[in-house]
């Protein structure tokens, strides 16, 4: 049978028809181990195949070797560089130096006879790492040009080397305690009075019926944005009507990825970003550093669920609203609440959105649209709906942010707004309405029928309506 190649196949591939892998390579009359893509090939097929049939490489051969190689028992294809040093003197005990572990041989070295030590010779031995992930690096050789080093020292101070190395990084007792928890007391402060309700919306072009209508936000103190784009704009709006809109950050941002973010923000006013939204520990050096934060309000994917963070957030992130876990019901709430009286933050409890399901870095889209870059806000993905639907028929509502990163919200809408007064009774300051893809005037019709509810106790509309882990706490 002949191919037509568009790319590379070797023996030993599989492909898709046949079910079997390639053999005989020919080309021209002539036995070769692969081909490349513009050639024309024959394999040996004996089934009769039509004309114009797509064949699909369904496995490479080389490629599973490596990987195949990558996880050999004792063999270590991937090496750390650790820094060395080594010492031999005559007359006193071998000090070898590994990083910061310090190991010394069992007896003085002697004196050679009548030859010189081979210096490059005992690096070479004490290299001998064997199946450790490790390679070492020496910074500083010291060896007397008359000493006499017999292999087996040289080759227990490796050992000892390694086991103490070893220890000492996987010996996580005083590295994993940040803060103690006794020092979790409260600060005597006041209370900042934030409203009752907040929002948090996706696009900032969500808020412009809000805009219109400003008197229905007399609920409203603070409203979150993950938009960036016109932000500047949106905020001078909002302060007119004495609402101050605050940044809110992406849930998930790698080191490499600060300066790209530092990039776009950069170019706004460093006063909005006074107060900031965070979900991820880094966040807040960042913004501190580059833009002179100096609150920081806790977005729910912290995961709070108990008193001792709420303490910690409050005092070592100055946190003036702290959103809690979704996944706790109404009696953990009560009682987290209970065991924090006397805190100074805000809590914040979302109670109505599409929840996240998942975050991937796979880019669903980008596969559809075959425009995958990194940089999404040019891309046709990013301006466009998609929605993932399981084999129940299901929706599931993509979304995209900066870094090609994929988010998967929840097919059914979470509403809790007519157990408001239930919820602020358990304790709860303030009830968050997180908004997704609603348009700005869906926005304001769910946000105005919570102020309805608030001020003239109005029904809502709805029946059978999905309350989350409100009642049932995640098992």
């Amino acid at each position: 049978m002949k191919i037509k190649l568009s790319g590379k196949l070797s023996k030993g591939d599989g492909i898709n028809l046949g079910g079997g892998s390639i053999g005989r390579i020919i080309k021209n009359g002539e036995i070769f181990d692969f081909g490349v893509a513009g050639e024309i090939i024959e394999i040996d097929f004996v089934k009769n195949i039509k004309s114009n049939t797509p064949v699909y490489k369904t496995s490479d051969k080389l490629l599973v070797d490596n990987a195949n190689k990558s996880f050999i028992e004792g063999i270590e294809n991937k090496k750390i560089n650790l820094k060395c040093e080594i010492f031999i003197k005559v007359g006193e005990k071998a000090k070898f130096i590994l990083e910061n572990i310090e190991v010394y041989s069992d007896e003085k070295i002697e004196k050679a006879n009548d030859k010189e030590a081979k210096i490059d010779k005992i690096i070479e031995k004490l290299c001998k790492t064997g199946g450790t992930p490790y390679k070492f690096v020496f910074d500083n050789i010291f060896v007397d040009k008359d000493v006499f080093v017999p292999v087996s020292v040289l080759n227990n101070l490796r050992r000892k080397a390694i086991e103490k190395y070893e220890e000492y990084k996987l010996d996580f007792s005083s590295k994993r305690i940040i803060y103690s928890y006794k020092n979790f007391s409260y600060l005597k402060d006041k209370k900042v009075f934030n409203g009752k309700i907040t929002l948090k919306v996706h696009k900032n072009s969500q808020l412009d019926k809000i805009l219109e209508n400003p008197d229905i936000s007399e609920y409203i103190r603070e409203i979150y944005t993950e938009d960036f784009t016109l932000l500047e704009e949106y905020y001078n709006k909002f302060k007119t009507i004495g609402i101050n809109l605050v940044y809110s950050a992406l849930g998930v941002i790698r080191n490499e990825e600060y300066s790209i973010l530092e990039k776009y923000l950069s170019k706004i006013n460093n006063e909005i970003f006074n107060k900031v939204q965070i979900s991820t520990w880094g966040s807040k050096n960042f913004f501190k550093s580059k833009f002179g934060a100096k609150k920081f309000n806790i977005d729910t994917y912290f995961n709070i669920y108990n008193s001792y963070s709420l303490r910690f957030f409050e005092k070592y992130f100055d946190a003036e609203d702290i959103t809690i876990s979704q996944e706790i019901n109404k009696f953990e709430i009560k009682s987290l609440l209970n065991k924090s009286k006397e805190k100074n933050a805000n809590v914040d409890m979302i109670i109505y959105g599409h929840t996240r399901a998942m975050l991937t870095e796979y880019c669903a889209m980008g596969v559809l649209t075959k425009d995958c870059h990194k940089d999404r806000r040019c891309a046709e993905c990013a301006r466009s709906d998609y929605i993932l639907k399981d084999m129940e028929n299901r929706e599931f509502r993509l979304f995209q942010d900066i870094f090609c990163r994929t988010e998967i919200r929840n097919h059914i809408t979470l509403d809790l707004r007519e157990n408001i007064n239930e919820i602020f009774e358990l304790g709860v300051d303030r009830v968050r309405l997180d908004f997704t893809y609603e348009d700005s005037d869906m926005v304001y019709r769910i946000l105005k029928e919570c102020v309805e509810y608030l001020k003239y106790s109005k029904k809502f509309n709805y029946k059978n309506v999905f309350k989350g882990h409100y009642i049932n706490s995640v098992n």
